[in-house]
Parts: C-alpha cells; structure tokens; sequence
C-alpha cells in the first residue's frame, strides 16, 4: 500500500510597490500560489504588522472573551526572532560585518523581536541567546566580530605559483628527454625530473587539500545554519537569519546538503538575508571560479603539449572544471536568499538602506 499525504505551508509574504513601499490592503484573491507549476488553494489570508499593532488592538476591544484574550496574550504567538549568524571572516570583513549588525540594531524593532549572535568557526557557537537588549546584542556582536585569525594564505599561494611554474619548465625538459628527441644532458634531466615529482607531490598535496577544505567550510556552514534553521520551526511568528560571510561556495559534492537548508528554511517559515562583508568587490567575487576554471585548462593543455604521463590534476580535469562554476562565491549566497524570502546584502558599505527594509 502507498500512502500519499498533504502538508498545510505557512508561507510569510511583504508585498511592495514599485518604490519599494509595502502594500497593506491586498485581499486573498489577489495572491497565487504554485509549486511544481500548479496553482495551490489558498486556505487562510490575513494582515500581520506586528506585536505593536496587536497589542494595540488589544487594548481598543477590552471585551473579548477569556479565550481570544489567552490567545493575544500568548507571548509565543507574535514572536519575531532574529538570529545573526557571523562566519570565519578577516579583518577588514570582520569590521565592515561589525558595523552593519550594529547599524541593524539602530532600526526599531517590534517589543516581541528577540536577537541571539552565533558564530562559525568550524563549529556553530552562541554568544548570546535571544534576547532584546541591546546592549547586550552590541557587547557579543563586538566579540563576533573582533577575533583574530592567522592567515598564511598569501605566503602559500605564492610558494604554490613557484611550485607550477617547476612542474611546467620540467615537463617541457621531460618531453626533450622522449625518443626521437635526442638530449645531451640525461644528468640535468634525471636532475630535473626528480625536482618535477616533487613539485608535482606538493601541488597534489595543495589541490586535495583545497578540496577538502572547501567541502569541509561549506559543511559546516551548511549544517551549522541548517541547526538554527530547524529549530525554530516549532515556534510560530516570523523568524530571520542574518548571515554575515565571505561568500559561501558550495562544491558539487554539497549540493544536496545545500539545497536541505532551503527546504528547511521554507517550511520553518524562516527567511535568510545574506550579508556578504568584503563589502564593495568588483572582479574578486569570481576570482576563486576563474582561477579554477584557468588551472584546468592549464592541466589540459600541458598534456596535449607534453607527451607525458597523466598527473592526478589532468586526471581531474573536467572536475576541476565543473567545480570552477560553483566557486563563485555570491552565486550560492543569492539563491539562498532568494529561495527563502530574503535577499542578498552585497557590494556596499553602506548598510542603512537594506536593513530598513529588513526592519519593516
């Protein structure tokens, strides 16, 4: 016997005009509903504004019954919580994410608005739970965002361009060295040869472990926010995740894990807005994909060139390749965005703007 079941989803819509101002008077008819390409009856409609707003109406019929005034006064029922969520970030996205959390607390925000800091450092941490005091928030968004990182980054990737610029000079002398070649210098080649294994080790050792680096950054991204995400979804109200980053890339080896945290977020009713904190990027954002992209074509091209054995990089080529178009690292931010009820905070340093939007 197959069993076959439907799912009543709570969907939180903010409907705005072409200025960007949000639209109250909408009636149910005029919203439609579609997944998979079929239109969804819609079963409830109505105007939230917040706990403000509630409480008001609350105050101006002092007649309700003992039951609907249980039920307006359920401190559950109008919640709204906001979870900033600080990834590893260096120094300067470190200052530029401080500024925009504390330009966001600036914002009014409803009296049932509660905000709890967490961090990711390979492991999701809580440096304050939910709460609705600011000075509070300020002093953990302070500590978020004031650790320090070693970054040896520049002083290998540099030892990594000396190390492709020895495997490629050698493969050419290895390619002198075949039959039919001739060579008068077998010593300097077995010389060169040797420096060729090695330099080729070491790049391997880099490449696997830059692999495994990004799948490992993205994991815990990925199942640190899907932990806060899942949550929350046993408590009513409209909830936010605020995730500040260096962009996100998500391997093809995380795509699924990936997509699990915009399914969890749409049924838990939770909406992610991501801050990307290098702040303003122009030909950065692609850097990671482009560099990728040009190592496989690299690989590529030196074994047509060279009649040589096949190294573990030329093996991986169409990997690499295929890798290279998930290593933009806005291009993941802006479909988890988008994809949740959210959108994404990029290339500026000024904040005010989106966050006012954010509050509304």
């Amino acid at each position: 016997m197959i069993r076959a079941g439907t799912e009543e989803v709570l969907l939180d819509v903010i409907v705005r005009d072409k200025k960007g101002r949000p639209i109250h008077d909408l009636e149910a008819d005029d919203i439609e509903v579609y997944e998979d390409g079929a239109r969804q009856k819609v079963t409830a409609f109505r105007l939230v504004e917040g706990a403000r707003q509630e409480t008001e109406a609350s105050e101006a019929e002092p007649a309700l019954s003992a039951k609907t005034e249980q039920k307006h006064s359920d401190p559950t029922r109008q919640l709204r919580l906001v979870s900033l969520v600080f990834d590893s970030l260096n120094e300067e996205a470190r200052r530029l994410a401080r500024l925009a959390a504390l330009e966001f607390l600036k914002n009014p925000l409803d009296q049932n608005a509660y905000i709890a800091v967490f961090t990711i450092d390979l492991r999701l941490n809580v440096l304050q739970q939910f709460t609705n005091d600011r000075d509070l928030l300020r002093k953990a968004i302070g500590t978020a965002t004031t650790k320090q990182y070693t970054d040896f980054s520049a002083q290998s990737d540099a030892i990594r361009k000396e190390l492709e610029d020895a495997e490629q000079d050698v493969n050419g002398a290895e390619s002198a060295s075949s039959p039919g070649r001739g060579n008068s210098s077998s010593g300097g080649i077995g010389s060169g040869m040797a420096a060729a294994a090695m330099a080729s080790m070491t790049l391997n050792v880099l490449r696997n472990a830059e692999t495994t680096t990004r799948e490992q950054q993205a994991r815990s991204a990925i199942f640190s926010l899907l932990s806060i995400i899942r949550e929350q979804a046993a408590l009513p109200g409209r909830k936010t995740v605020l995730y500040f980053c260096e962009g996100l890339a998500v391997p093809e080896a995380t795509i699924e894990q990936f997509r699990s945290v915009i399914s969890a977020a749409n049924r838990a009713n939770v909406s992610v807005y991501d801050v990307d904190a290098r702040g303003l990027i122009s030909d950065a954002q692609s850097k990671s994909s482009t560099a990728m992209l040009a190592s496989a074509a690299k690989s590529s091209r030196r074994q047509q060139i060279y009649n040589n054995s096949v190294t573990v990089d030329q093996v991986k080529v169409f990997d690499t390749a295929r890798d290279s178009i998930h290593a933009d690292r806005q291009t993941a931010l802006d479909d988890l965005s988008t994809s949740t009820g959210g959108f994404l905070i990029a290339n500026t340093n000024d904040f005010r703007a989106p966050f006012r939007k954010l509050s509304e």
